[in-house]
């Protein structure tokens, strides 16, 4: 039944913060703040069980995060790494069309990244960015209950731990020397696949997000 929670944790957005743009002072390192929001795609499994295939779609709820990071400024080009925080909840299960009786307990998801960060410009306080980098993801196990002739069966499954490319862009407002506001968009494109039963095939989904946020450099 672990192998039911194919996509869970499939992509909980890692959206890089980005670090203030501070005038003439490259080399800097940075601390950011903030949160956002999610959208996750539906995750489909075709699975061949007796002679024939059927498809499952996972549909999730969208959800925050919250997350922090750390940077170093090298003049145009900047890296970052970070850590977020958030939950994953599944919404529906469903076979061909037909919703399962099944629910699953949310998963907290816990997600590492590592980014390469460019601005277009330091002529103004407003700065376009965009983003590249990977993001390292795990999941704790949750609960899953399953409704058959009027009875649940309750289980736990774990988590698979995912890697993702994470893909973004937005902009850095100045607001004093050393303070900035920080927004972005990002998407999450899968790098691994959940471990699924042989024969079983799995289209990953790409998450879309957004983040705010705070950074201060020092």
């Amino acid at each position: 039944m672990k192998r039911f929670l194919l996509g869970l944790t499939v992509l909980f957005p890692f959206f890089l913060t980005p670090s203030i743009q501070a005038e003439d002072k490259d080399g800097d390192f940075y601390i950011s703040i903030g949160g956002g929001y999610q959208f996750p795609q539906v995750t489909t499994i075709k699975a061949p069980i007796a002679g024939t295939t059927y498809k499952l779609d996972y549909e999730f709820d969208g959800s925050e995060n919250f997350d922090l990071g750390i940077g170093y400024d090298f003049g145009q080009w900047r890296i970052h790494g970070g850590f977020t925080k958030g939950t994953l909840s599944l919404d529906s299960i469903k076979r061909d069309g037909t919703k399962l009786a099944i629910t699953v307990e949310d998963i907290d998801v816990t997600v590492w990244g590592l980014a390469a960060i460019y601005e277009f410009t330091k002529d103004s306080k407003f700065t376009p960015i965009i983003m590249s980098g990977l993001s390292y993801q795990s999941g704790t196990d949750a609960l899953v209950s399953v409704q058959t002739g009027g009875q649940n069966t309750n289980f736990t499954v774990s988590s698979d731990e995912l890697w993702a490319l994470q893909l973004g862009g937005g902009f850095i407002y100045e607001l004093k020397e050393d303070i900035g506001f920080y927004t972005k968009v990002g998407t999450a494109i899968p790098l691994s696949n959940s471990d699924l039963p042989e024969g079983w095939t799995e289209e990953s989904p790409t998450v879309f997000g957004f983040n705010i946020g705070l950074m201060y450099s020092f």
